[in-house]
């Protein structure tokens, strides 16, 4: 398991961003590390989830918005949303493992854009420049 200890931070915003390698897997060291905060993250952008179409996630406090990896082991992306947010899910513009959610904050939109590319996976130039088409946070995976 990897934290990336990017975290964006904002009088609007807090976004935490995890490579996780098996969300269920990880479930308690996560519940653990947002147990010792102080502030609960807004959102939390997960990659490498491992999720597929039958499993079920939740964590208390959040929704959970996920896109899986269907062609083989490991992927996927989560995105976690404090409860009380307003929130859409946005359609993807490509077939990437990504979810794009656009949260309603009080002086405006943000468009978050939580993207896993396997480093086995030729994306071209196009599928991200449709991913990214407009303002956005960007949550890497490394």
């Amino acid at each position: 398991m990897t934290w990336t200890s990017i975290q964006i931070k904002s009088k609007m915003c807090k976004v935490l961003q995890w490579n996780t390698q098996s969300l269920m897997a990880n479930k308690p060291d996560l519940s653990h590390f947002l147990s010792k905060q102080q502030h609960l993250s807004n959102l939390i952008c997960v990659q490498e989830t491992y999720l597929k179409n039958n499993h079920s996630f939740q964590l208390a406090g959040y929704n959970v918005e996920h896109a899986d990896h269907h062609q083989s082991q490991g992927g996927g992306v989560a995105t976690l949303i404090k409860q009380g947010l307003q929130y859409t899910r946005m359609a993807k513009p490509t077939s990437m493992e990504s979810v794009i959610i656009k949260l309603k904050m009080e002086l405006s939109d943000i468009i978050i854009i939580n993207v896993y590319d396997s480093p086995d996976n030729q994306v071209d130039e196009t599928s991200y420049r449709q991913l990214f088409f407009r303002a956005f946070i960007v949550m890497p995976s490394y």
